[in-house]
């Protein structure tokens, strides 16, 4: 996708689901674009979902009224994550992708870190059949997210993520369309990160993008992955 298709994207988007919204969230940090700031204000004050917090956070940071809503959510998903029963909470992969990363950068910008420890529990909780490419790319997010510095967290992070890369990668021939592009971006997003190398996976992701782009995108989901991977690749490439 070049900028103009990324545009005509954001325009032709019909109701934003909350994976496109985060799409949008990606393009405008990467690329600036008004049309995706003037769409993501309009869900910012649409939708109380918590699959929307990531959107809400942002919008905080440009209208600081907004607070007292995000700190509700960030309460219930501390009960969550941090209380004595946080031991038998086991999240699915696209909780990890819209809850815990968004958690996870609220106590960044506006916690004391101390909930790091509780937020890499809940991933290894994880069970294996939940560790997919929602989070696969969570754990990109969450990395991402973390203050830097904090050494032995990203470190455990990586070590995750090499674990589910390599089970994804030998079944990838087998998941759907969605999954495939989520891995694809992922993987992208940890070259970036040097959680993987890029000259031993170049290669490999171009093989699967080139594949990915060949099928048809018929809906509104995939679409908004697919321009998750097109802004992690052109990251990778800049």
């Amino acid at each position: 996708m070049i900028q103009e298709e990324i545009q005509n994207w954001i325009y032709e988007i019909k109701e934003v689901d909350a994976l496109s919204a985060k799409a949008l969230l990606r393009v405008y940090e990467q690329l600036g674009l008004s049309a995706a700031a003037d769409r993501l204000g309009a869900i910012s004050s649409e939708q109380t979902n918590v699959e929307y917090a990531s959107v809400w956070l942002w919008a905080v940071e440009r209208n600081p009224e907004r607070r007292e809503s995000l700190n509700k959510i960030r309460e219930e998903l501390t009960a969550k994550y941090c209380s004595e029963n946080s031991k038998d909470v086991h999240l699915t992969g696209q909780q990890v992708f819209y809850e815990l990363s968004f958690f996870t950068e609220y106590e960044t910008k506006y916690g004391t870190l101390q909930y790091y420890e509780n937020i890499y529990r809940q991933l290894c909780q994880v069970e294996k059949t939940q560790r997919d490419g929602w989070y696969l790319y969570g754990l990109t997010q969450i990395k991402k997210a973390m203050k830097e510095g904090v050494f032995e967290y990203q470190a455990q992070i990586t070590d995750l993520f090499k674990e589910t890369f390599s089970v994804l990668r030998e079944n990838f021939a087998t998941l759907d369309a969605l999954q495939r592009i989520l891995i694809v971006a992922a993987a992208y997003e940890a070259c970036s990160q040097k959680i993987l190398l890029p000259y031993k996976y170049q290669e490999l992701l171009l093989e699967w993008y080139r594949v990915i782009c060949r099928h048809e995108r018929n809906n509104d989901q995939l679409e908004a992955a697919m321009v998750l991977m097109e802004m992690a690749k052109q990251k990778l490439e800049a």
